[in-house]
């Protein structure tokens, strides 16, 4: 608490740097007049008593620095100083700094809304409950490469002998016709086994999902949908009981509505219907057209399932030669599935972008670094009359960082646009139920390519400065001063000590210029 009551006292200087000065000065004054008195008590004349009290008190300029440092915000008012100096700066310099930050803003709103998209895509556990025991099954042939749907006879062999799941679903994707509405439509939707919201773990915000019994041929003119088309169709605070649409020609009653969030497979999906087949179909070990997922039953792990899986192939090997010889399951996890195929093709455009970024910090970096060498005789002169090397880099610095934060900030702007461009573009045929946003993580993002920029300037400038800095009086002086370095040497050290002895006693030492 006592720390953070002085920080605050420290910090309301930065409103009255002036009359704290006049107070230390005071203060000042009134140790001199005190010790001057006691030197005429001693038997002194007034103008020697004044000049002994000066004497033994010390340098008076030096203590009124010192002690503005200690009772001041002295890096805070630095730094204020810094900014605004930096401020004007690029603002006199308008080709230069609209140039940076529109040459940085390109690389960093490119390189966050990429990142934006990877970390949805690749990074991001799907969201359901215990993602990591989501599983996609598929069938795949000794002689093949990739893996392909599953028949059906096959999927309900796998649901029946496999322990090692606790639920296992098939679904596909259909398109169909809405009617029985004011407007017909033409709409996505999914045939899915009864179990798939059991494996996915997620329940409807009103109403139920499928019974066991509803998949069959008998029973399944129910019908669960997106919060979406409810909205659109019946409105928000219509009843659910008693609501019915027709699809391709059959009336089918609405038993439930999901999440806004949810699309499974994908965001077109705006239809649930039981798959329902017959007795016929449901033996049918040719035609391979399903796509089956399953739940790891607590306990188990996905190598326990391929182990299961890889028996019951074999087994139905045996029993089936002609249909299954030579297939044998593929269990992969779900996000793997889902972002397989595009996990290439994401990491090659991060890769392109943050290209693009480092060319844009490349080319900044040189128009940083001609400004900087143009700036040598400034950073010489602040040198040669007091200024250290750390302060003149820390001016740097800020400069640095104004222009980084503003091309961040242009840049972030730009990468939420190029976000809501593809969320009204391309989401809803992405698979895996991606949510492009720019949240906390991809704002931290930004800002840290941002603050990396900071730091490639400044080693840019400062390495190439550094030596100038250094060396303090080591510049080409022809065109101010006439003659020999040694008598710009002299006219700069005169010029410093008639500095000091002006601008000392007003508060203004090494920590000021």
């Amino acid at each position: 608490m006592t720390n953070l009551k002085s920080f605050l006292r420290r910090l309301q200087t930065l409103w009255r740097s002036e009359q704290l000065h006049n107070e230390i000065a005071e203060e000042m004054r009134f140790h001199i007049d005190q010790r001057a008195a006691d030197n005429i008590q001693r038997g002194m004349p007034p103008a020697e008593a004044r000049k002994e009290a000066e004497r033994r008190f010390g340098g008076v300029a030096r203590i009124q620095e010192q002690s503005y440092e200690l009772r001041s915000a002295g890096w805070i008012e630095s730094f204020v100083q810094d900014v605004v100096y930096g401020s004007r700066l690029l603002r006199r310099t308008p080709g230069f700094t609209l140039a940076a930050v529109l040459t940085l803003a390109l690389g960093i709103g490119a390189s966050t809304a990429m990142f934006s998209i990877l970390y949805s895509m690749l990074l991001r556990p799907l969201p359901y409950p215990q993602p990591e025991k989501l599983v996609s099954l598929a069938e795949k042939h000794i002689s093949a490469a990739s893996r392909g749907p599953v028949s059906a006879a096959n999927f309900y062999d796998w649901k029946d002998q496999s322990r090692a799941f606790s639920s296992v679903a098939a679904y596909t994707g259909w398109s169909l016709n809405m009617t029985g509405t004011d407007t017909p439509e033409r709409l996505k939707g999914a045939l899915v086994s009864p179990e798939l919201f059991d494996v996915l773990g997620v329940l409807p915000v009103r109403g139920r999902t499928f019974m066991p019994d509803e998949d069959q041929s008998a029973k399944s003119d129910v019908a669960v949908v997106s919060r979406k088309l409810w909205d659109r169709v019946f409105g928000p605070k219509a009843q659910l009981d008693g609501q019915s649409v027709v699809l391709n020609g059959t009336r089918t009653s609405i038993i439930g509505i999901m999440p806004a969030d949810f699309a499974f497979p994908s965001r077109e999906i705006e239809v649930w219907v039981p798959l329902s087949l017959s007795s016929k179909n449901r033996q049918n070990r040719e035609g391979k057209w399903l796509n089956v997922i399953g739940r790891i039953r607590p306990g188990a792990n996905i190598a326990q399932l391929r182990d299961s899986m890889n028996v019951i192939a074999q087994r139905l090997q045996q029993s089936y030669p002609g249909t299954n010889a030579g297939w044998g399951v593929d269990v992969v996890p779900l996000h793997e599935n889902q972002t397989g195929r595009l996990r290439s093709r994401i990491l090659t455009l991060f890769a392109a972008v943050t290209l693009l970024l480092l060319i844009a910090c490349s080319n900044v970096a040189g128009l940083w670094l001609t400004r900087s060498i143009r700036r040598r005789r400034e950073f010489a002169i602040r040198a040669a009359i007091g200024a250290g090397r750390s302060r003149i880099v820390r001016q740097l610095l800020t400069e640095s960082l104004l222009l980084s934060l503003a091309a961040g900030t242009c840049g972030l702007a730009l990468g939420y646009w190029v976000i809501q461009i593809v969320r009204g573009t391309i989401l809803n045929t992405l698979p895996a139920n991606p949510e492009i946003v720019m949240d906390s993580r991809v704002l931290a993002f930004g800002l840290m390519l941002s603050l990396s920029t900071v730091v490639v300037f400044e080693l840019t400038a400062f390495l190439k400065i550094g030596r100038t800095v250094r060396a303090r009086f080591q510049i080409d002086w022809t065109p101010v001063v006439g003659g020999i370095p040694s008598r710009a040497f002299i006219c700069v050290a005169g010029r410093r000590g008639l500095a000091d002895k002006k601008l000392r006693p007003a508060g203004f030492g090494k920590s000021r210029i």
